[in-house]
């Protein structure tokens, strides 16, 4: 997010929250009443595709605006301090499973979370990490594709014209020959 935008969001909040920091005073009801009116409208949000706030966002707000001295740029929106590293995997656990995915890279994540877990890198007890988690760790390491080269899949082919013959035949329907069913008349041959 850069500053333009952050500004343009800490603007939106504070817009929004004005009525009910600007006034001290203020009765329980009447904070309620506004909290109320707040959430119940619609909003165009900077940087967001949503259009809805909760109350315990208008809140949250509110201390934060109060936390930092009743000033704007204590509603600017934060960058997260542990951006880059999964919350749901340990380090350990980050580098066993970076490891086993430079194994078995052609297998499909559902495969690699079966195999990960009859090796004992994943417990099998659990649920485990969401694939998204895992999904982003190994595009963060560059192991989302495999890189391998792909099978030789051309068609069968041969040095020379004659060298290779192939036929395909079927059986062709019922027929009664002498009472009874059989797959085809019986060949006869005359002389």
């Amino acid at each position: 997010m850069d500053q333009q935008l952050r500004k343009r969001v800490s603007l939106f909040r504070f817009a929004l929250i004005s009525p009910l920091v600007s006034r001290k005073g203020m009765s329980h009801g009447e904070q309620e009443a506004l909290i109320r009116d707040i959430i119940a409208k619609s909003w165009d949000i900077p940087g967001s595709p949503r259009s809805s706030i909760a109350r315990s966002t208008v809140l949250r707000w509110v201390a934060l605006y109060t936390k930092a001295g009743e000033r704007i740029e204590g509603l600017e929106p934060q960058p997260r301090k542990d951006r880059g590293t999964s919350r749901a995997l340990g380090t350990e656990l980050e580098a066993a499973l970076i490891a086993f995915r430079k194994e078995n890279a052609g297998v499909s994540l559902p495969v690699f979370v079966k195999l990960a877990r009859e090796r004992k890198i994943l417990s099998p007890s659990d649920k485990g990490p969401a694939k998204d988690s895992l999904y982003r760790l190994f595009k963060r390491h560059g192991l989302e594709k495999d890189t391998r080269l792909p099978e030789d899949r051309r068609r069968f082919e041969t040095e020379l014209v004659n060298d290779l013959w192939q036929s395909d035949c079927m059986h062709g329907p019922l027929v009664i020959v002498e009472g009874r069913l059989s797959k085809g008349l019986p060949l006869r041959h005359s002389r």
